[in-house]
């Protein structure tokens, strides 16, 4: 059996294709439009929502709305984000509560982001949850150890990325190559990939699928403001500046501002800080304040030239993926 067809039986879907979880920008509409077409839609962080929430509570309430809204939309496979920046042998009240209901709604599949906290994969696996981890910056050892922890499926990201970019210069295909032969379960490609010439930088390596956030951003079915759609599409790669070393923005006012705090070594603002207060990528992209926010994408939008549709997107990399990767 290929690595393609055990993702998709793992998944039950029908292409290999598992939309990134990006903070803000995702909701039910949205993510159930992408598993009905034979993907992975994944609910992440602060989905559905347009202001911050008050707390852990909260956040998890709230997102127990959007789980209940998809599974009214599509009756396919979706995952929903949980994101684990801390150690690998505690959870935060944020990660329980999310998780609380999260089981409670029967929710099955589960991106992890972050390290692979044993306790976190425990309880996903006590419940009969299917685990997606991708590691920040992925590495031999980091993918080993979630591929021990439990992890059905690994997702490698090169430095090409949107959004939370990883802390080392090594592209999709290098580190997909420098880790494949490593793990067991299969591995899905995530960084750069808009184009089916992307696509065919990863033909040599027997990869599961594809981890695919920016293109998908750029849908007509995307709920990010039209806006921040017209500005991506208008945009070419040498467009990004970084604003931080985790995070790259096509150059608005306020990417430009930040870039120069993150730059200027002798500066006493914190540059991280400054982003939290835009509510990361939110100003920018979901309430469509251009030059006041940021928009992050991957540094391969030159190949983004037009509003398609998610349906458009998953035939033509699904269709493609099955008759060239094995």
């Amino acid at each position: 059996m290929s690595m393609q067809t055990k993702a998709m039986e793992i998944l039950n879907i029908e292409y290999p294709i598992i939309q990134g979880p990006m903070s803000w920008i995702t909701n039910a509409d949205f993510v159930s439009r992408i598993s009905n077409a034979g993907g992975l839609g994944v609910l992440g962080a602060n989905a559905g929502q347009h202001q911050k929430a008050d707390n852990a509570i909260d956040a998890a309430k709230k997102m127990q709305i959007e789980i209940q809204k998809a599974k009214k939309l599509t009756d396919k496979s979706f995952a929903v984000n949980i994101v684990m920046h801390d150690a690998m042998d505690d959870i935060t009240d944020y990660v329980k509560k999310m998780l609380e209901v999260s089981f409670a709604e029967d929710i099955k599949y589960y991106v992890t982001v972050g390290v692979p906290n044993k306790i976190v994969f425990d309880e996903i696996k006590h419940h009969g949850g299917i685990i997606i981890h991708r590691p920040i910056t992925p590495t031999i050892e980091n993918m080993m150890q979630a591929e021990a922890n439990g992890a059905d499926i690994l997702v490698a990201t090169g430095c090409e990325a949107g959004g939370s970019l990883p802390q080392q210069q090594l592209t999709t295909a290098e580190i997909v190559k420098l880790v494949i032969p490593h793990i067991r379960v299969p591995l899905f490609a995530a960084g750069g990939i808009n184009s089916i010439d992307d696509i065919n930088t990863l033909s040599s390596y027997q990869i599961g699928g594809l981890f695919m956030g920016t293109l998908f951003i750029a849908t007509k079915e995307s709920p990010i403001s039209e806006s921040a759609k017209d500005l991506i599409i208008s945009s070419k790669s040498g467009d990004l500046i970084s604003v931080s070393s985790k995070l790259r923005s096509i150059n608005t006012s306020k990417a430009q501002q930040l870039h120069n705090i993150y730059v200027d070594k002798g500066n006493s603002v914190d540059v991280n800080t400054e982003i939290k207060k835009l509510c990361g990528m939110k100003t920018g992209m979901l309430d469509g304040n251009i030059e006041g926010g940021i928009v992050s994408v991957n540094n391969h939008i030159d190949s983004i030239s037009k509003r398609v549709s998610v349906d458009e997107i998953i035939a033509e990399f699904g269709e493609y993926l099955r008759e060239r990767i094995s």
